[in-house]
């Protein structure tokens, strides 16, 4: 389940910003750019959820210079 709402969340996000690009009303762009972030923070919660758990891998990251 947290992957589905996971997943709706980033669709969500995509729909919000389709909306954004094409409105030409600024309170409407404000409105989206909003729940584009608040979405992006339970989206992001789901995964570290699911990464805790052992549901999904964490993804590659790159290598810290200032440890080398």
């Amino acid at each position: 389940m947290t992957f589905h709402a996971g997943a709706m969340f980033k669709v969500a996000i995509t729909y919000y910003a389709t909306a954004m690009t094409t409105s030409m009303r600024l309170d409407i762009v404000g409105y989206c750019e909003a729940c584009i972030l608040r979405d992006l923070k339970v989206a992001g919660r789901c995964s570290e959820v699911m990464i805790k758990n052992g549901w999904i891998e964490k993804p590659p990251e790159a290598s810290d210079c200032k440890q080398m």
